[in-house]
């Protein structure tokens, strides 16, 4: 494989974590492809986007990041010298309907 740039313009709102979560069959082996074709693209960066919902964070002060499945796909990222921001979207219930809560 040829070795990407050090500086590498390309970077990517990958949102693979989201099409894990969300799509029927997508698996972990996809998900690894995945993070090979970005690396053979010269991704340098990607932004990818966790699900903070009732099965991470089931009550306030309570988490289950086991939940999130992910370990794999980012140790590959890291294998191919891929940072990663993540970024959290969603809510858990329980932080939804407090009194007085901004949603």
């Amino acid at each position: 494989m040829q070795e990407k740039p050090e500086n590498s313009p390309f970077a990517l709102d990958a949102a693979m974590l989201m099409t894990y979560y969300k799509t029927p069959g997508f698996n972990m082996e996809t998900a690894l492809q995945y993070a090979d074709a970005l690396a053979l693209a010269g991704v340098d960066t990607v932004r990818e986007r966790y699900r903070w919902n009732d099965e991470t964070n089931p009550a306030e002060g309570e988490y289950n990041f086991d939940a999130f499945q992910t370990d794999e796909y980012l140790n590959r990222l890291k294998e191919h010298g891929i940072k990663v921001l993540n970024m959290y979207d969603s809510s858990p219930d329980w932080a939804k309907t407090q009194e007085g809560a901004r949603l």
